[in-house]
């Protein structure tokens, strides 16, 4: 799909970073705004990283990726391409229509805009998905997430992986964090909800609810949508990749 006029796109701050990273005109910052008015700079340029530079857990379950893959919110491609390179039937969405074009002109081949909840493939299509950089915290909340592996399991075949990255937020040493996390819980919300939106270039974009989740709560979910959590690599700092396996 053709955006006509990317670099003013209204609503999608995160791919107009990535765009412009792409044509050499980047103004940082790109951040995330939480809403308790905390802004957290995010480096737009590892959207772009080889896998030399993943995370040392993430690229261990990245590694595992085999078969044919489906690369959920694929951004600028940072797993795909190293996937396609190496000669792997890898399809990747992106509910952004602007993400989706910096991946095609990264070199994408089969690239499709699509919404992760409602994904537009037949049952036992892909033996690996892939929900890295946080990926099943675009859930939003327990019942969302529970519908993202519903999906990623109706699309995989028997035996097949959801090969994922996510954050113990619990972990976190930041006061700021560990308050904010406090009144998740006082309002009966999870603790790992967060309500966010991203900023870029003077634009906000609508806000967004991402839930992070603890290895046990992942197993929980995962158990829930007919998964089973095969492997846990974990960080010090809350940091970790999983290994689902269709039951």
């Amino acid at each position: 799909m053709t955006v006509s006029r990317p670099d003013t796109h209204p609503v999608d701050p995160h791919a107009t970073a990535m765009f412009d990273y792409l044509r050499g005109r980047y103004q940082p910052p790109f951040c995330y705004v939480r809403s308790d008015g905390k802004v957290s700079e995010d480096p737009i340029e590892r959207r772009f990283e080889d896998p030399v530079d993943f995370r040392d857990y993430e690229l261990r379950a990245f590694d595992k990726t085999s078969g044919r893959v489906l690369d959920i919110g694929c951004g600028a491609g940072k797993h795909l391409l190293p996937l396609q390179q190496a000669g792997l039937d890898v399809v990747g969405i992106d509910v952004s229509p602007l993400a989706v074009r910096v991946c095609q002109e990264r070199g994408g081949r089969n690239v499709r805009v699509m919404d992760a909840l409602r994904l537009e493939f037949g049952p036992e299509t892909f033996d690996s998905v892939l929900l890295f950089s946080n990926g099943l915290a675009m859930g939003g909340t327990p019942a969302g997430v529970n519908r993202l592996l519903a999906e990623c399991r109706r699309v995989t075949r028997p035996g097949g992986r959801v090969l994922l990255s996510n954050t113990d937020v619990a972990l976190s040493t930041d006061p700021a964090d560990l308050a904010y996390q406090e009144e998740n819980v006082r309002r009966g919300d999870p603790r790992g909800l967060v309500r966010m939106h991203t900023s870029y270039r003077g634009v906000a974009g609508d806000e967004f609810n991402w839930l992070f989740m603890s290895p046990a709560e992942l197993s929980a979910a995962a158990a829930d949508t007919g998964w089973s959590v095969t492997d846990v690599d974990a960080s010090t700092w809350g940091g970790y990749a999983a290994v689902l396996t269709r039951e």
